[in-house]
Protein backbone atom coordinates (compact mmCIF):
# COMPACT_ATOMS: atom_id res chain seq x y z
CA UNK A 1 0.00 0.00 0.00
CA UNK A 2 1.85 3.16 -0.73
CA UNK A 3 1.33 6.82 -0.29
CA UNK A 4 -1.35 8.15 -2.66
CA UNK A 5 -3.54 4.97 -2.08
CA UNK A 6 -3.92 6.87 1.40
CA UNK A 7 -4.66 10.31 -0.10
CA UNK A 8 -0.97 11.06 1.73
CA UNK A 9 1.28 13.57 -0.31
CA UNK A 10 4.75 12.57 -1.68
CA UNK A 11 7.01 15.32 0.36
CA UNK A 12 10.51 15.36 -1.51
CA UNK A 13 12.40 16.99 1.47
CA UNK A 14 10.86 14.16 3.95
CA UNK A 15 13.10 11.58 2.05
CA UNK A 16 16.61 11.46 3.25
CA UNK A 17 19.24 9.02 2.78
CA UNK A 18 21.47 7.69 5.31
CA UNK A 19 23.16 5.02 6.53
CA UNK A 20 21.90 2.24 8.78
CA UNK A 21 23.41 3.94 12.63
CA UNK A 22 22.63 5.38 14.95
CA UNK A 23 24.51 8.56 13.95
CA UNK A 24 22.90 8.01 10.58
CA UNK A 25 19.44 8.30 12.02
CA UNK A 26 20.33 11.16 14.40
CA UNK A 27 21.51 13.41 11.14
CA UNK A 28 18.36 12.06 9.36
CA UNK A 29 15.94 13.13 12.07
CA UNK A 30 17.72 16.66 12.27
CA UNK A 31 17.42 17.64 9.11
CA UNK A 32 13.67 17.19 8.96
CA UNK A 33 13.24 18.76 12.29
CA UNK A 34 15.10 21.74 10.75
CA UNK A 35 11.95 21.95 8.18
CA UNK A 36 9.66 24.29 9.07
CA UNK A 37 6.85 21.89 8.09
CA UNK A 38 7.69 18.66 9.78
CA UNK A 39 6.90 15.61 9.53
CA UNK A 40 4.25 13.67 12.02
CA UNK A 41 5.66 10.12 11.72
CA UNK A 42 9.25 8.74 10.32
CA UNK A 43 9.97 5.10 8.80
CA UNK A 44 13.57 4.26 9.04
CA UNK A 45 15.25 1.60 7.21
CA UNK A 46 16.52 0.35 10.58
CA UNK A 47 15.93 0.05 13.98
CA UNK A 48 19.31 1.54 14.90
CA UNK A 49 18.31 4.41 12.83
CA UNK A 50 15.33 4.46 14.42
CA UNK A 51 16.88 4.66 18.19
CA UNK A 52 18.94 7.91 16.48
CA UNK A 53 16.32 9.84 14.99
CA UNK A 54 14.25 8.90 18.76
CA UNK A 55 17.10 10.28 20.63
CA UNK A 56 17.39 13.38 18.09
CA UNK A 57 13.35 14.11 18.33
CA UNK A 58 14.19 13.66 22.63
CA UNK A 59 17.00 16.08 22.36
CA UNK A 60 14.39 18.96 20.48
CA UNK A 61 12.20 18.40 23.37
CA UNK A 62 9.52 16.49 21.55
CA UNK A 63 7.79 13.14 22.27
CA UNK A 64 7.28 10.22 20.78
CA UNK A 65 4.79 9.49 19.50
CA UNK A 66 3.22 12.42 20.85
CA UNK A 67 5.03 14.50 18.39
CA UNK A 68 6.69 12.22 16.02
CA UNK A 69 5.64 8.67 15.34
CA UNK A 70 9.08 6.51 14.69
CA UNK A 71 8.90 3.15 12.77
CA UNK A 72 12.40 0.89 12.84
CA UNK A 73 12.74 -1.98 10.30
CA UNK A 74 14.45 -4.83 11.81
CA UNK A 75 12.66 -6.46 15.07
CA UNK A 76 15.84 -6.52 16.76
CA UNK A 77 16.08 -7.43 20.83
CA UNK A 78 16.55 -4.09 21.44
CA UNK A 79 13.16 -2.71 19.82
CA UNK A 80 11.26 -4.54 22.76
CA UNK A 81 13.37 -3.52 25.75
CA UNK A 82 14.11 0.60 24.43
CA UNK A 83 11.81 2.77 25.95
CA UNK A 84 9.41 3.86 24.04
CA UNK A 85 9.25 0.24 22.42
CA UNK A 86 9.84 0.77 18.71
CA UNK A 87 7.25 -0.02 16.45
CA UNK A 88 9.13 -1.54 13.78
CA UNK A 89 8.75 -3.94 10.51
CA UNK A 90 9.59 -7.58 10.99
CA UNK A 91 11.16 -9.98 8.48
CA UNK A 92 12.36 -13.54 8.10
CA UNK A 93 16.19 -13.03 8.15
CA UNK A 94 16.77 -17.01 8.42
CA UNK A 95 14.73 -17.55 5.49
CA UNK A 96 16.06 -14.68 3.34
CA UNK A 97 19.56 -16.09 4.42
CA UNK A 98 18.79 -19.48 3.19
CA UNK A 99 17.44 -18.48 -0.33
CA UNK A 100 20.01 -16.08 -0.52
CA UNK A 101 22.42 -18.89 -0.31
CA UNK A 102 20.58 -21.50 -2.57
CA UNK A 103 20.93 -18.65 -5.36
CA UNK A 104 24.44 -18.15 -4.56
CA UNK A 105 25.31 -22.08 -4.85
CA UNK A 106 22.79 -21.85 -8.61
CA UNK A 107 25.07 -18.92 -9.40
CA UNK A 108 28.24 -20.75 -8.88
CA UNK A 109 27.08 -24.00 -10.54
CA UNK A 110 25.35 -22.07 -13.22
CA UNK A 111 27.46 -19.87 -15.41
CA UNK A 112 24.10 -18.56 -17.05
CA UNK A 113 21.81 -18.36 -14.13
CA UNK A 114 20.05 -15.19 -13.49
CA UNK A 115 18.78 -15.41 -9.95
CA UNK A 116 14.96 -14.55 -9.83
CA UNK A 117 13.62 -11.45 -7.63
CA UNK A 118 12.44 -13.03 -4.53
CA UNK A 119 10.07 -11.44 -1.69
CA UNK A 120 9.70 -12.48 1.60
CA UNK A 121 6.62 -11.48 3.96
CA UNK A 122 6.49 -9.42 6.61
CA UNK A 123 4.95 -8.10 9.27
CA UNK A 124 4.34 -4.76 11.30
CA UNK A 125 5.11 -5.17 14.99
CA UNK A 126 3.01 -2.45 16.86
CA UNK A 127 4.63 -0.94 19.97
CA UNK A 128 4.60 2.51 21.63
CA UNK A 129 6.81 4.45 19.29
CA UNK A 130 3.35 5.28 16.98
CA UNK A 131 0.66 7.09 17.98
CA UNK A 132 -2.84 7.06 15.66
CA UNK A 133 -2.78 9.19 12.80
CA UNK A 134 -4.31 12.73 13.58
CA UNK A 135 -6.88 13.97 11.58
Amino acid sequence: MGLSTLAIPYVEDYVQICDYSFDGGILAMRNLLELEDRPTAVVCTSDMAAFGAIHEIEKWGLQVPGDISVVGFDNTYYAQVFKPGLTTINQNIHSIGIKTIEHLIKMIEQSEYSPPVVTEPSSLIVRQSTAEIKK
